[in-house]
């Protein structure tokens, strides 16, 4: 095939372009990039998105170009649906581990309950003992006391005389 040769105006302050034609490659703007899709869309076919476009064009599901940037390798070969399935899974999978964790702290709240009363009826016990070991010092004391004053009465005569 024969091409014709570019004609160049040597006037023009604008360097020649460094591919041949402009119609043969695309060049991608910098808010645009280059973005694989899985296999089951027309194999391997490959899309120029924008940031700004919030869905990519696909035939099963419209992709979200954050998922597509966030996702593994092994979702984007799978099917849209199936990674649809994959993410209700997960999700599935945190609002049960959420509900473990509501139950669980529940059960803690439940068991801090049950030590604060179980430490009251332990101070209330303490206060009773140091009630009752003040009585019986008392007692104590009152008998010796008592002994004492026996001995007074029965030695007493004596000693005085």
């Amino acid at each position: 095939m024969f091409k014709r040769p570019e004609i160049v105006d040597l006037t023009s302050a604008t360097p020649p372009p460094s591919h041949p034609s402009p119609r043969r490659f695309k060049v991608p703007s910098p808010t645009k990039r280059k973005v694989r899709f899985p296999k089951s869309r027309s194999k391997r076919q490959e899309d120029w998105i924008s940031d700004e476009e919030p869905y990519a064009a696909d035939a099963e599901k419209p992709f979200r170009l954050s998922e597509i940037i966030s996702s593994t390798p092994e979702q984007l070969k799978t099917p849209a649906r199936k990674v649809t399935r994959l993410q209700h899974t997960k999700d599935a999978e945190i609002r049960r581990l959420k509900e473990k964790l509501r139950e669980k702290d529940a059960e803690m709240n439940k068991m801090k309950a049950y030590m604060q009363e179980v430490q009251e009826a332990q101070r209330a016990a303490i206060g009773v003992l140091e009630q009752v070991l003040q009585w019986k010092r008392g007692r104590d004391a009152a008998i010796i006391k008592l002994e004492a004053f026996s001995k007074t009465i029965e030695d007493g005569p004596r000693e005085l005389s």
